[in-house]
């Protein structure tokens, strides 16, 4: 396997691991909706920064390809998407 299709793989794979990430952060999202407790929030925020680690991985592979980095919009979208409306304010906890 040639060094482009080492790193196409490796996209593919932190872009699934990315899409799984975002379902547990909705899904604890919803949780929080109902039961606010300080450990899920907590929960949260390590989940919230390993999606930035990924993300920030998933940049540096796209520029070793010659791509474009994601737009911070279409993260916000996917994010708003993943989320389906289960906004919670974490400063209150």
């Amino acid at each position: 396997m040639d060094e482009r299709s080492r790193l196409e793989a490796l996209l593919r794979r932190l872009g699934d691991e990315e899409r799984a990430l975002s379902a547990q952060r909705a899904q604890l999202h919803r949780r929080l909706e109902v039961f606010p407790d300080a450990a899920l929030v907590e929960r949260e925020r390590e989940l919230s920064t390993r999606r930035r680690a990924l993300h920030a991985q998933i940049d540096e592979v796209r520029a070793r390809l010659g791509l474009a980095p994601a737009r911070s919009s279409d993260r916000v979208e996917q994010a708003r998407t993943a989320s389906a409306g289960f906004d919670v304010d974490f400063s209150s906890f």
